[in-house]
């Protein structure tokens, strides 16, 4: 059997150009490197850029869209390899990247974590 977290969010929030937690998972039940899988709906706004990471993953990049010509939803997928202690939950964070606080936001998203590894030294 695996050990892992999953999460999911249909609660919209709105992206501005700060840092904001869109998807938290529950604490992970035990300290050790994780594999990440999320999938995010994003409604992104004429003209603006979105961008979304894990943070603490092993991949030091974001995915993210824009900037789009014209209003519409966007799937954005995410990987990623994080070390964790036993009750921290895994997170997601986007940013509007071009600055309208309007019209641009986290609409649903799933976060699947796996434990891949628990050596301890």
């Amino acid at each position: 059997m695996s050990v892992g977290v999953t999460a999911e969010s249909s609660t919209p929030v709105t992206l501005g150009t700060t840092n904001v937690p869109v998807l938290t998972s529950a604490g992970v039940p035990t300290t050790g490197s994780y594999f990440v899988s999320v999938s995010l709906e994003l409604d992104v706004a004429a003209g603006d850029s979105a961008f979304c990471w894990v943070p603490g993953g092993s991949y030091p990049y974001s995915i993210g869209e824009g900037p789009v010509a014209s209003t519409g939803y966007v799937t954005i997928p995410l990987e990623a390899d994080v070390s964790m202690t036993a009750g921290s939950p895994i997170s997601v964070m986007c940013t509007n990247t071009l600055g309208s606080t309007s019209g641009t936001e986290f609409f649903s998203g799933t976060i699947t974590a796996i434990l891949v590894d628990n050596v301890t030294s």
